[in-house]
């Protein structure tokens, strides 16, 4: 009985070295929040197929990596409904950065910028026609340095929700503006 008691305090042990483990080096995946387009908020374009080209690594400063969730909006957001043409979407920018500063007043803050970038490029060879737009959105936000880790992530969940959102508005004026010959 006595051998029950000391694996059941090794295993106590464990479980605690791994809730306490410290995060891995990539930042967090973020899944998006309200702001995903839904069945009626999409754009529908007069091309074949949409190609999403996210950007090619996350940043060493990154504190939320935001590449997979964005790509996976575009795919969303942007539906082909064409028989022929091409639209390629960049995703030149997709993270929010953390930077540690020290303030006179407050001590030491952890100051969170974040940066969504999108340009997409629309060929038809068939009809000769080309064109592109883009669109970006941006948010910044200083927290206590020791705020708590759930509060971080929920205001980190925020900002990521609020910079998609003024993405989607700015790259939907902006595909009616240039792109309005490849609309449905």
């Amino acid at each position: 009985m006595a051998w029950l008691g000391g694996r059941l305090r090794v295993l106590g042990t464990l479980v605690l070295l791994t809730a306490c483990a410290s995060p891995a080096s990539e930042p967090p995946p973020w899944s998006p929040g309200s702001s995903y387009p839904g069945p009626g908020n999409v754009v529908q374009l007069d091309v074949a197929n949409i190609e999403v080209y996210p950007v090619a690594a996350s940043t060493p400063d990154a504190a939320l990596d935001l590449r997979g969730a964005v790509a996976d909006w575009a795919r969303n957001y942007l539906v082909p409904v064409g028989a022929s043409g091409r639209a390629r979407v960049y995703i030149n920018d997709a993270v929010v950065r953390e930077r540690v500063l020290r303030t006179a007043t407050s001590g030491t803050v952890r100051q969170y910028d974040g940066l969504v970038h999108v340009r997409i490029d629309v060929t038809d060879r068939e009809t000769q026609s080309a064109g592109f737009a883009g669109a970006s959105a941006s948010r910044s936000e200083s927290m206590p340095y020791d705020l708590d880790p759930w509060e971080r992530d929920r205001r980190l969940t925020a900002m990521a929700d609020a910079m998609l959102i003024d993405l989607e508005g700015r790259l939907r004026s902006d595909i009616q503006t240039r792109l309005v010959r490849f609309l449905r």
